[in-house]
């Protein structure tokens, strides 16, 4: 498998962590482009207005994307925010994945069961059914128990 370009997807949660150090590991084994990218459900304008421009990133999610990747070392990296603008956040991880022509999607996951999975879905599950190309879900380790 030739991998070119790899997108990780994140939410900046713990959950994504261990997926970025997956992701950062593969991009430079493979010599490959990562792309690092947040789905915004961020709404910048007041309710009921009308605006022609695409909404604009907000300044924190574009440092906390431009943190992760100085977090990168050795990896040609960019970082790309788009706007779900009422899509699930995984519709629009996987047309950012054609878009970018990925080769390789990367995800971390909660590992969530039973009813808070139903309740909150997931959004690697959905990206896993519907991409265009190979996805790799990371599960965050859960803590280990203390044992006195």
């Amino acid at each position: 498998m030739d991998i070119k370009r790899i997108l990780f997807a994140t939410d900046f949660s713990e959950a994504s962590q261990p997926a970025l150090r997956v992701a950062a590991s593969l991009a430079r084994d493979n010599g490959a482009k990562l792309i690092l990218l947040h789905a915004s459900q961020t709404e910048d304008y007041p309710v009921g207005e009308l605006f022609d421009e695409d909404p604009q990133p907000p300044h924190d999610e574009m440092e906390q994307l431009e943190k992760i990747a100085k977090r990168v070392v050795n990896v040609d990296c960019e970082c790309r925010w788009v706007h779900c603008g009422g899509s699930h956040e995984a519709d629009v991880i996987v047309d950012a994945a054609a878009k970018e022509k990925a080769d390789m999607i990367v995800v971390g996951t909660h590992g969530r069961r039973g009813l808070s999975h139903l309740l909150a879905g997931s959004v690697a599950e959905k990206v896993i059914r519907e991409a265009p190309c190979p996805v790799l879900s990371v599960r965050q380790k859960k803590p280990s128990a203390v044992k006195v």
